[in-house]
């Protein structure tokens, strides 16, 4: 298993010049580990701790052991961490949930008697992320879960800096929540009229089919406002045309290895080639247009933002993306497991890196606290006020 996870990553990850570590040096550090596994979980364990120094946001490992070592039911609450903190953002329409008294803006201090900031370096050796905002979003999908139908004690700090332990249940059922309150958005309008001058449009719910009836409600608009915080429905391939009436406008830079053509045991063939956006579709939409951007935004996320910014120089709004993409690619170990990686090398259309860094934002801005604990949107506020 390992000598196969270092050969396919060695190959084919599109990216391995990216990676902090040398690969040759963890592969020897991770034969022990893999050769002294006491048990299935130590040896999936082994498997994650060596797979995540490949940095890749598309490095996910599909295995029921590691699903059920992190744990398969949560609370009925999400978390974001915000200023560094893990911070509860939702909270799901459960009675005994609001009993219990868990208001969104709490601070999740410590769960089941391991602290907020260990349970982060512990389940960052195993999580797969191409920066540290990344991380943290994946943890969050899983910081609060364990066991079905067991206890999750709480020790959480309220507005007033007042501390309690609170104990809740966990639930597989609390999954039922999600569509609903999906990144916290999903009470809104997918697409609406900020201003009489501002339309909005939330690209986490659009599809292909709404996009002609959004451009005909804006028609009359000076500014669009894309809210990509989230992952898209492939709407990019039919908005991006409405955005240019320019032909031939490429918007990504793809290159890939192809190890069927080395020639020696030093140097590596590649591939190269240029995307372009679908050709130009009237009605072209002649405002500015700005897309709100943050550690959700992943793969295709960030391939929107590639098409928007070559069709009409769409702004980003925001903060740090996952930095992840380039075509999902999967390949298999021993033990059943899926492991999967970025196969293609993907960038701005002037070369510009993409993974790891993220969509640069042109205006800076993070969620607050205070601005969870008072309702507030301060990503989408600053785009209005932009």
């Amino acid at each position: 298993a390992a000598a196969k996870i270092w050969t396919v990553i060695h190959y084919f990850f599109a990216y391995q010049d990216l990676m902090k570590d040398d690969w040759n040096k963890v592969f020897r550090q991770s034969i022990p580990h893999f050769a002294l596994a006491k048990d299935t979980l130590a040896y999936h364990l082994a498997v994650a701790e060596m797979y995540h120094h490949i940095q890749d946001g598309h490095g996910f490992i599909r295995s029921k052991i590691l699903n059920r070592y992190f744990g398969g039911a949560s609370l009925p609450m999400n978390i974001r961490f915000i200023e560094d903190q893990a911070v509860v953002t939702a909270v799901f329409p459960d009675s005994v949930y609001k009993v219990r008294g868990i208001n969104v803006g709490d601070i999740v201090l410590e769960i089941d008697g391991e602290k907020t900031a260990d349970r982060i370096a512990r389940m960052s050796q195993y999580i797969n992320s191409s920066n540290r905002s990344a991380l943290l979003n994946y943890i969050s999908w899983r910081f609060l879960n364990g066991p079905d139908s067991t206890e999750a004690v709480l020790k959480i700090q309220k507005a007033d800096r007042r501390q309690s332990k609170v104990t809740l249940i966990r639930s597989i059922a609390h999954n039922l929540y999600y569509p609903n309150i999906g990144n916290g958005r999903n009470q809104d309008s997918i697409t609406r009229l900020i201003t009489p001058d501002i339309g909005y449009a939330d690209l986490d719910r659009l599809t292909s089919d709404m996009v002609e009836k959004m451009f005909d409600d804006f028609k009359d608009t000076k500014a669009i406002i894309f809210d990509m915080r989230g992952y898209p429905n492939g709407t990019a391939w039919s908005i991006s045309p409405h955005l240019t009436n320019k032909k031939n406008v490429y918007a990504a830079d793809f290159r890939r290895y192809s190890p069927m053509g080395i020639n020696d045991g030093a140097s590596k063939n590649m591939t190269f080639f240029k995307q372009a956006i679908p050709p130009p579709k009237a009605p072209y939409y002649i405002g500015k247009t700005v897309m709100l951007i943050d550690e959700r935004s992943q793969s295709q996320a960030e391939h929107t933002g590639l098409f928007f910014e070559a069709a009409n120089g769409t702004k980003f709004i925001g903060s740090q993306t996952a930095g992840a993409s380039g075509d999902v690619t999967n390949f298999s170990i021993p033990g059943k497991i899926i492991l999967t990686f970025s196969g293609h090398d993907v960038r701005h259309i002037d070369g510009r890196q993409l993974q790891q860094v993220g969509l640069v934002p042109d205006v800076m801005v993070k969620p607050t606290i205070k601005g969870i604990r008072d309702g507030r949107d301060e990503v989408l506020d600053k785009a209005i006020e932009y």
